[in-house]
């Protein structure tokens, strides 16, 4: 038995197939919303389909019962056996996967060669769109950063995913993360702009400025502009329920209105 979280889809693997459980089919176990329509059950499955405004962020099995983490403070327990039960309806919004057909296709996933990204071609859906504005590199630490940002609607350009985060703790520095393929994507001299989205913790920072300072060295920035994510309070939050530590980033990084 085992779980696991993968482009915002949980598999199961009992052993003998891999069940693919859609986030919607989830949540409406655990809060009872109707987000199961029969409009929305013919696309469930389209992997081109972004989940909106269901996230899932950790998922795991203990005492029996899958642990649901969801992207708005939700959280859940459902009874393995009672979902193993409504695994064997075909009515249910899951997709069961053959377990040689699931190797096969995990053998298929390779790099993008373009932006790093895991893809089943050379190059992804994403860098294949020429609707895509080629003068914006978005830099990300990990795929699932990339779906979040590309669910928000925000962005139009094109991506680079690290792979990781530089952590000198767990001996990870920018050879293992393979900067030289970074300095490959910036010979593109379409690029004007780097938007580096990497996670706001410790490693995240570092790994922020240590892009910023390849781009120094290399004679890059200028005439590439370098920016980073806004961090503040926000949208809907309350001031009295905000910490402190937020409060004092929005107020540093205030803007006229």
């Amino acid at each position: 038995m085992k779980i696991e979280l993968n482009e915002n889809r949980v598999l199961y693997n009992n052993g003998e197939s891999v069940q693919e459980i859609h986030p919607f089919w989830l949540r409406e176990r655990v809060t009872g919303d109707n987000f199961l329509d029969k409009g929305t059950q013919q696309r469930l499955f389209d992997p081109s389909t972004m989940n909106g405004e269901v996230i899932i962020k950790k998922v795991q099995i203990k005492n029996g019962f899958l642990e649901v983490d969801f992207n708005d403070g939700v959280n859940s327990k459902l009874d393995i056996s009672k979902l193993e039960t409504e695994f064997s309806n075909k009515d249910t919004v899951i997709k069961s996967i053959p377990k040689k057909k699931w190797d096969s296709a995990l053998n298929n996933i390779k790099n993008c060669i373009t932006c790093n990204t895991f893809t089943e071609n050379e190059i992804c859906i994403l860098c294949s769109d020429s609707s895509r504005d080629v003068g914006k590199l978005c830099i990300v630490e990990s795929p699932s950063d990339l779906l979040v940002l590309e669910q928000s609607h925000a962005f139009n350009g094109q991506y680079f995913v690290l792979m990781g985060r530089i952590s000198p703790l767990d001996g990870i520095g920018p050879r293992e993360l393979k900067f030289e393929n970074l300095l490959t994507r910036f010979a593109d001299k379409k690029i004007k702009e780097v938007i580096i989205a990497t996670n706001f913790t410790p490693e995240g920072d570092a790994t922020a400025h240590a892009i910023e300072l390849i781009l120094k060295d290399q004679k890059l920035a200028p005439p590439i502009k370098i920016t980073r994510l806004a961090k503040g309070v926000p949208q809907g939050a309350e001031l009295e329920y905000t910490d402190l530590g937020t409060i004092a980033q929005a107020f540093r990084a205030r803007k006229i209105g």
